[in-house]
């Protein structure tokens, strides 16, 4: 793979803290969450991939793409 996450350690540890903390989000969700903050976690998901995309557009765009 040529991509920088799996070239570049720097950007794979800024990549991963944004994995991380979106996780975090989802893992902070409890069974009486609503749907609306389910809902809301996908958001801020999406956004904080999307404010990494530059590091590599490839991989996160494939996260995106699956985050649907």
């Amino acid at each position: 793979m040529n991509s920088p996450y799996y070239t570049d350690p720097l950007i794979r540890e800024e990549i991963d803290k944004v994995l991380h903390h979106n996780v975090k989000m989802f893992q902070n969700l409890g069974v009486s969450s609503t749907k609306s903050e389910r809902n809301a976690v996908k958001v801020q998901e999406r956004k904080n991939l999307r404010a990494v995309r530059d590091l590599d557009p490839e991989f996160i765009g494939s996260l995106l793409d699956h985050s649907d």
